[in-house]
């Protein structure tokens, strides 16, 4: 039988500093991924800051629309006013419109009234010196009658008077 203690190896004092040496390192890198684990852990929001985060951003969201909301009620407002502004306008120009072409339909009436007035002016002129022309006619024909009346009847009467001779 072999002594117990010479089966054990018992390490130098060399190897038991190396071996603290690498304890002692890896000791140590396990802190700096444990600070760095931890870092990570505190830069990440927790689940109340979440929930406020979520909180925030749906009020954020909740403004926004309530102003696209008012920004488009405002739009649609300025859009019919104008809508309105530009009808307004379209109805004065109509109704100006009117009035011009209904002044001109008044002036092109006047002047057609003169003109059919003058036109009757010269047919009565005309029929009126037509009849005078008739009366004239009518006259010269009647004095005609009347100077061959005469003569006839001077004949007659010479006719009837005995011939004295002389």
């Amino acid at each position: 039988m072999t002594n117990p203690d010479e089966d054990l190896h018992l390490p130098t004092q060399q190897q038991m500093e190396s071996l603290r040496e690498l304890f002692e390192t890896r000791f140590a890198e396990y802190d700096k991924a444990i600070q760095l684990l931890q870092q990570k852990a505190d830069s990440q929001p927790t689940p109340g800051v979440l929930e406020e985060r979520l909180i925030a951003s749906y009020k954020l969201n909740d403004v926004r629309f309530q102003e696209l909301k008012e920004r488009t009620v405002e739009l649609a407002t300025s859009s019919n006013k104008s809508l309105d502004l530009a009808l307004q306008s379209a109805e004065k120009a109509v109704t100006k419109s009117e009035a011009a072409v209904n002044k001109q339909i008044d002036a092109i009436s006047t002047q057609v009234a003169q003109a059919v007035s003058s036109l009757e002016k010269r047919v009565t002129t005309m029929e009126a010196g037509g009849q005078g022309s008739k009366q004239s006619y009518n006259t010269v024909l009647s004095v005609a009658a009347l100077g061959i009346s005469a003569i006839l009847a001077v004949i007659a009467v010479i006719s009837i008077i005995p011939r004295v001779a002389p």
